[in-house]
């Protein structure tokens, strides 16, 4: 089961939860903010809906963790 990081005031948090979830399932690398905000909550890595604006940030951060895969 996937570990519970809960989100107060601050979303500092949001950047592991995007990292260990890209990690786990690559698919998800792909997926939109709004798409993700439910997606986060329904794999129970938050305990509420997380701001949209918070996980935008994140994944910009976050993206650039793996190469381009349609990079040569």
């Amino acid at each position: 089961m996937c570990p519970v990081y809960p989100i107060e005031a601050d979303s500092c948090d949001v950047l592991p939860m995007l990292r260990e979830l890209f990690s786990r399932r690559p698919e998800t690398r792909c997926l939109e903010p709004w798409e993700l905000q439910s997606l986060l909550f329904s794999l129970r890595y938050a305990n509420g809906l997380v701001n949209e604006s918070d996980i935008a940030a994140a994944i910009e951060v976050a993206r650039t963790d793996w190469p381009d895969e349609g990079a040569a």
